[in-house]
């Protein structure tokens, strides 16, 4: 009887797979393929695969991972030689996020800077929209003569016939605001926030149906209150929770540039409506932590439901602490720091009014004035260098950071009083920091 030929020993390809997009390192679960071959493999939690018992051959290997698929990214395939009896190593990766400006935008990355790029729906039927432009602003301060000027920047792109855009070339350190409009029709203002990536999509809803998202008239000197948006017909169920899960009671939920406003119940959900139809910015804020920022896709006529965690807990300063204080104790210490710092409260119907987007009440604070931040009117201070400067917000005690105009719109909805020290040398010191501004004092 013959023997059977022995079986040469086949070879084994070991690898690594990196994300220089996203993650900045190894790429967990990413799909390994070998074309010409039934070999796959599965990268681990730090990115490395194997495939053994691989015939001899030449082939062309690649990968596939959800994030690209995001991205509308596709990795770079190579090619490898397999020998028998022997160990290939292989290192494979994504694009280079300065390789994919190239081909997106024509034009190398500069530094601390991305490429923004989604696509453009409409909100009623999701099909792609031709021609919205699409614009990401930011400011940027320049000394001119000596003296610092805030400047606006803008990126803007218009989308093709499959709705894509490209923003080439923005900040990736700093929150932008982002917006994309359609036939007279606009998002809100959304936050744009790539956080030093290189690379982030956005894919973006524009209602062209519902007339609560049509683009704001511009602010006229002789206006008394800014434009605000009617009412849309889009819903939002808002479930608000612990990084552990737990329902959290109490936080502020509002939509940016709307009326659309609420407050957890005991399980953490808040239900808003009269949103515009369209992609919205939902703030969330409870006092002691850090905000949180999201994008709804708000659809016309329906409800979104969204689940967003809580921020991290912030120390409180116990100068300002309130708790358990009565109401008319408090009422006295208002009274006593408006005569030692020369400051204005507003009570009753004028909180109701400056709620409602009067600017009537602002304008009788000396050293005070207003300009438009969307949809509201931000009350704007002088600094001690006589520069505009954004004055410290403190809701119930609390120091609210980097707040908006309707956010503050929405602390004074239902608030019993508000003080107002417009001179950053001359204001009480529990409402002292590091900001060279004035303060506001908001107390629900």
């Amino acid at each position: 009887m013959l023997a059977a030929p022995a079986l040469a020993a086949q070879g084994t390809i070991r690898g690594v797979v990196t994300d220089s997009l996203l993650l900045r390192g190894p790429l967990p679960d990413a799909q390994v393929v070998l074309q010409g071959a039934p070999h796959t493999a599965t990268t681990d939690r730090l990115g490395r695969f194997t495939m053994r018992d691989v015939p001899a051959g030449t082939y062309r290997i690649g990968f596939f991972h959800p994030s690209l698929d995001s991205l509308e990214v596709t990795a770079p395939v190579r090619t490898i030689t397999v020998a028998d009896d022997r160990i290939t190593d292989v290192a494979l990766g994504t694009p280079t996020a300065n390789a994919l400006s190239r081909v997106l935008c024509g034009r190398d990355l500069e530094r601390a800077a991305g490429v923004a790029f989604g696509i453009v729906r409409d909100a009623e039927t999701e099909t792609p929209l031709a021609g919205a432009v699409v614009r990401a602003n930011w400011f940027v301060w320049q000394l001119v003569g000596g003296v610092g000027r805030e400047a606006q920047r803008v990126e803007m792109d218009t989308t093709g016939a499959d709705g894509r855009y490209e923003l080439c070339n923005i900040p990736n350190d700093i929150a932008l605001t982002l917006t994309a409009e359609s036939a007279g029709q606009v998002t809100g203002d959304l936050s744009l926030a790539l956080d030093h990536l290189d690379l982030g999509r956005r894919d973006l809803l524009v209602s062209l149906g519902d007339t609560a998202a049509r683009r704001a008239p511009p602010l006229s000197s002789a206006d008394t209150a800014p434009w605000m948006r009617p009412p849309g017909s889009a819903r939002l169920r808002v479930e608000v929770q612990t990084a552990q899960g737990r329902p959290v009671r109490g936080a502020t939920v509002g939509v940016r540039g709307t009326r659309a406003a609420g407050t957890t119940g005991d399980d953490g959900v808040v239900r808003l409506v009269g949103v515009p139809g369209g992609s919205q910015t939902v703030l969330v804020r409870r006092p002691g932590s850090e905000p949180v920022i999201a994008m709804a896709a708000a659809r016309p006529g329906a409800e979104t439901v969204l689940t967003l965690r809580i921020g991290r807990d912030l120390q409180q300063l116990p100068t300002v602490a309130v708790t358990g204080q009565r109401t008319t104790a408090l009422e006295r210490e208002i009274r006593t720091r408006l005569q030692l710092y020369n400051g204005r409260v507003f009570e009753g119907r004028e909180v109701e009014r400056v709620a409602s987007g009067s600017l009537a009440g602002w304008m009788k604070v000396p050293g005070l004035r207003v300009i438009e931040d969307g949809f509201d009117a931000l009350p704007v201070m002088q600094n001690s260098r006589m520069q505009p400067c954004q004055p410290n917000l403190w809701y119930n005690g609390a120091l609210i950071s980097s707040w908006t105009a309707w956010e503050l719109r929405t602390f004074l909805i239902g608030a019993k009083r508000m003080e107002v020290y417009p001179r950053p040398a001359n204001q009480p010191p529990q409402f002292l920091t590091t900001n060279d501004c004035g303060s506001i004092a908001v107390w629900g």
